[in-house]
């Protein structure tokens, strides 16, 4: 990885998470391919978004849902212009108040000194859970033939 993909990231988190989506957005290529792996009937500002207006739209509508942003970088990797992260974020709900904490995995890919691409994996059923404010009984979307499945049961 080199020293300029590692800062290029940097410089996008520290962006995201001071709430300047200006600054984020002018890291990204016009053609950035910007996807969350998230269900979007959940969380429609997420998914799968090609170009620089329609990732930027993903980034204000975080700034307009959340505030007080942080994060930690826990491991941050790459080859080339390929960098790999894991992501602590802690974001208050501007409705409400309250804390949310989530982990993100990215996979980022940098061209002529802008992303090109950006890949979030998370736990869409924990950040779920946190936003609304209790935990889900997802044993009662299953049948009795799926949980004896999960438990190792016929």
């Amino acid at each position: 990885m080199t020293a300029t993909s590692r800062e290029l990231l940097q410089t996008y988190y520290d962006a995201v998470f001071a709430g300047d989506t200006k600054a984020a957005v002018s890291l990204f290529d016009e053609n950035i391919v910007y996807t969350c792996f998230a269900p979007v009937n959940v969380f429609p500002y997420l998914g799968y978004r090609k170009g620089k207006t329609a990732a930027s739209d993903a980034v204000a509508a975080l700034h307009r849902l959340f505030h007080d942003m942080s994060y930690t970088v826990r491991i941050l990797v790459g080859e080339g212009d390929q960098v790999a992260s894991q992501v602590d974020v802690r974001l208050r709900k501007r409705n409400d108040n309250r804390m949310v904490q989530l982990y993100f995995a990215h996979f980022t890919r940098m061209k002529n000194g802008l992303i090109v691409e950006h890949l979030t994996f998370l736990d869409s059923c924990d950040i779920l859970e946190q936003i609304i404010g209790y935990e889900l009984d997802f044993t009662r979307l299953l049948g009795p033939k799926d949980i004896a499945a999960i438990n190792g049961s016929s």
